[in-house]
């Protein structure tokens, strides 16, 4: 999940669950697969597999469409989801070949944070800024369903699911802060503080490691992070060489993306 208001998907990754990496994190072929992150530069229209411990990154296709992702997810049945901030549809992206699949208009705009459903697995959850609502998001049609209003203005944002609390975190660049939000009721609840200035945002909780990470382009350059969820303290894992607002973690294998060497 992530966002500022430029996401993504796969029609192929939902059946490839056991048949590129094995139950000891490795790959078809042996080799061992270091934990990433997928992420759309929306400079270059490419689909980007990041490392999560130093941030280097390897493009692993183009984008067949040259529309703005502000956020992307997969799926629980590994399915990556963009939020298409140019048509305000939610897509699929199929990370093998970068081929776009629109599934339908949200009827909230934009939607800057869009994240897996722990609870639903035909829904995703979504952030709408303009109307500072939580929603659910149909991935057989992309409707928008208000859940709730988060009770503070968010900005540049995004939310992520995240097993640890089977519940969302959400960081609003307006407080600069880290957030909850209640899946019955929208409402945004402060976590803490983030000790490195947000201005774009991309975030997603990792089910391998167990991290939050986010990214931001404050001050000109782009950098990821690991949060601390417990006190919003942020350490860097290195700097990107793209203007970063949008991040997805994989819940079960992608071949086509474990088998890319990083440089």
């Amino acid at each position: 999940g992530t966002g500022t208001d430029t996401g993504t998907s796969d029609t192929g990754t939902s059946d490839t669950g056991d048949t590129g990496t094995s139950d000891t994190g490795t790959d078809t072929t042996g080799d061992l697969v270091e934990p990433w992150l997928l992420s759309v530069n929306n400079q270059s229209h490419q689909l980007l597999k990041v490392r999560t411990s130093d941030a280097a990154t390897v493009p692993l296709c183009t984008l067949n469409v040259n529309d703005g992702y502000p956020s992307l997810t997969f799926g629980l049945d590994g399915t990556l989801y963009g939020s298409n901030g140019t048509d305000q549809t939610l897509d699929i992206i199929d990370p093998c070949t970068c081929e776009v699949t629109p599934v339908g208009p949200t009827n909230y705009g934009s939607i800057p944070g869009i994240t897996a459903n722990g609870l639903e697995i035909e829904k995703l959850y979504g952030v709408s800024v303009s109307a500072d609502l939580l929603v659910t998001l149909n991935t057989m049609t992309g409707n928008g369903t208000a859940i709730g209003p988060l009770g503070i203005d968010f900005h540049y944002s995004g939310t992520s699911w995240s097993s640890d609390i089977d519940g969302l975190y959400a960081i609003n660049d307006t407080t600069n802060s880290l957030y909850t939000l209640d899946t019955g009721t929208g409402t945004a609840s402060l976590v803490a503080a983030i000790d490195t200035p947000f201005d774009s945002v991309g975030i997603e909780w990792h089910p391998e490691t167990g991290e939050l990470y986010a990214c931001t382009n404050f001050g000109g350059s782009s950098r990821l992070y690991s949060i601390d969820t417990g006190n919003g303290h942020a350490t860097l894992v290195g700097n990107l060489n793209y203007n970063c607002n949008n991040l997805g973690a994989p819940w079960v294998p992608v071949d086509c993306v474990d088998v890319v060497p990083f440089p």
